[in-house]
């Protein structure tokens, strides 16, 4: 009687054993919709607690947890050769050598990706004052076309 009750439990333990837990991402909202047309689909809600920022020029994005599986095919980051930034760490004048052979677009970003200043830069050397930015890290990015140079700076005081 004992062996028929271990071997039922035993049996038991075996067939619960291959049954796991799956969790599926959640997301808790008020509000939010499904779109789908031609192979695309964008789905949104309103009210999520956790996103991320992204910023290019003047376009952004903000984007949350109703993101799919994304398969990058390839990647490119073509370099822009010949800027040079200093000195790092900052307090009040950040230098930017331009010896690019063409005028470039400095953008100055913080770490949430917040655009905090974007101007054109000529050929040779180029200032950019720091002196009223909080301390903290900041990213540069310095374009022409599709070539691009970032650099983490810190400003400091």
């Amino acid at each position: 009687m004992i062996k028929n009750i271990f071997l039922v439990w035993i049996l038991a333990i075996c067939a619960f054993s291959g049954q796991g837990q799956k969790l599926t991402p959640q997301v808790v909202a008020s509000a939010g919709n499904v779109s789908k047309a031609g192979g695309f689909s964008i789905e949104w809600t309103l009210g999520e607690l956790v996103t991320e920022r992204l910023t290019n020029g003047n376009s952004k994005l903000t984007q949350g947890f109703h993101q799919g599986n994304l398969t990058i095919s390839s990647v490119s980051n073509p370099s822009l050769e010949g800027i040079n930034v200093y000195p790092n760490p900052v307090s009040d004048e950040l230098v930017i050598e331009n010896n690019s052979g063409k005028d470039v677009q400095f953008d100055l970003f913080d770490l949430n990706g917040h655009l905090v200043e974007t101007k054109k830069l000529p050929l040779g050397l180029n200032k950019a004052q720091m002196h009223s930015l909080v301390n903290g890290f900041y990213i540069i990015q310095i374009s022409s076309g599709n070539l691009k140079s970032v650099h983490q700076i810190q400003k400091i005081k």
